[in-house]
């Protein structure tokens, strides 16, 4: 299954898992090679449930690995009477929210454990009663909240424990494929560099692997493509040109390894000679147009990342003058990033040319 696939599911899933039918599933396993966002995916749940049941919906996060039986049920404390003394279990810790809150707080909710194929055998077991009925020894989770989890395949050289076909029966798993196109709606709502995102459609064979590399090393991967745009901004912010200098190349090659470094330094030389964004809108019809289709879509994600509405008709003007297939890349970018775009009247006039810009249009809408 896609991302943007298990985006669709999640509130379908919850429903099912909350029905009280018998027999419904209660419990999701996502799983996948390294670093393709799973983390990222889940913390759109409480909007998406929220969207589909009209209920306030929350979200807890356990790290599988760094957990203790004490964590996972909570700590024997004494609690002394008149006559005895008798040991009694503290809360977990997790029943709380990533947003501080008490699981009561919420109509129901997401208990998200990550990397749960390097929990401990014991863990395992205690999680995996908890998503199958609800319990953690004494305590008993509040109504609305199911345990789901994340991680890594068995042969992914991620430190997985052994598996336990009772609690593997007891979830439905799911595996994600590394997919570009969820990857790009992900990039375009988190702002990925404009320069990484170019990089990572023209390399998608060498980035979205279906299996981790047998060397070990660092490797080209969505998360780690995501690493390298973080850099690049921390370098250089709005600065259209990306660095190309050696240290540069080595500290990207720490991220994805030395031979796709080389290439995204020859991909950001060339990039780095296409016009700016504020050429373009200086002088929209006589900023040269670069010929390489790669050049033209970075050229595409650096108008859709900067494009104002006051400079929409410059940009738009220029766009028009680009291949016809870079449109819906454009609009896309733009509009997602800000909606408020589509009021002005040179965007407008160019919508209502286009048949496909206007269905697209009409999608984000029904988004929002």
């Amino acid at each position: 299954m896609k991302l943007n696939e298990v985006l669709q599911w999640i509130p379908i899933w919850y429903q099912e898992a909350t029905s009280g039918v018998p027999g419904a599933c209660r419990s999701i396993r996502i799983k996948s090679g390294s670093g393709v966002g799973k983390s990222t995916t889940f913390e759109q749940a409480p909007e998406l449930i929220g969207k589909a049941t009209g209920k306030h919906i929350g979200l807890a996060v356990l790290q599988a690995p760094l957990l203790t039986v004490g964590d996972s049920i909570g700590y024997l404390i004494p609690k002394r009477y008149e006559d005895h003394v008798e040991a009694l279990y503290t809360w977990p810790h997790w029943f709380r929210t990533t947003e501080g809150k008490l699981l009561s707080e919420y109509d129901g909710g997401i208990i998200l454990v990550e990397e749960i194929d390097k929990a401990d055998p014991d863990i395992k077991k205690i999680l995996g009663e908890a998503a199958l009925s609800g319990r953690l020894g004494p305590h008993k989770l509040p109504k609305g909240w199911v345990v789901w989890f994340c991680g890594n395949r068995a042969g992914d050289r991620s430190g997985s424990t052994k598996e336990l076909d009772h609690l593997i029966r007891r979830s439905r798993e799911v595996e994600i494929q590394p997919d570009l196109g969820s990857w790009n709606e992900w990039a375009d709502d988190n702002g990925i560099h404009p320069f990484v995102k170019t990089f990572v459609n023209q390399h998608a064979d060498a980035i979205f692997l279906a299996e981790h590399p047998k060397k070990q090393g660092p490797w080209p991967n969505p998360a780690s493509m995501v690493m390298v745009s973080g850099l690049i901004w921390a370098l250089v912010g709005n600065d259209p040109k990306v660095p190309t200098d050696r240290a540069f190349e080595e500290n990207v090659a720490g991220n994805i390894g030395e031979t796709l470094a080389r290439a995204f330094i020859v991909d950001a030389t060339l990039g780095n000679e296409a016009p700016t964004y504020d050429e373009i809108v200086a002088d929209p019809v006589n900023s040269p147009v670069p010929v390489r289709a790669d050049v033209q879509m970075l050229v595409v994600y650096n108008l859709a990342h900067r494009i104002e509405l006051t400079a929409a008709a410059q940009v738009v003007t220029y766009v028009k003058r680009l291949p016809k297939e870079f449109a819906m890349t454009f609009m896309a970018a733009a509009v997602k990033r800000d909606y408020s775009l589509v009021e002005a009247p040179a965007v407008l006039a160019w919508v209502a040319q286009n048949a496909s810009l206007m269905n697209m249009l009409h999608k984000y809408k029904k988004q929002r």
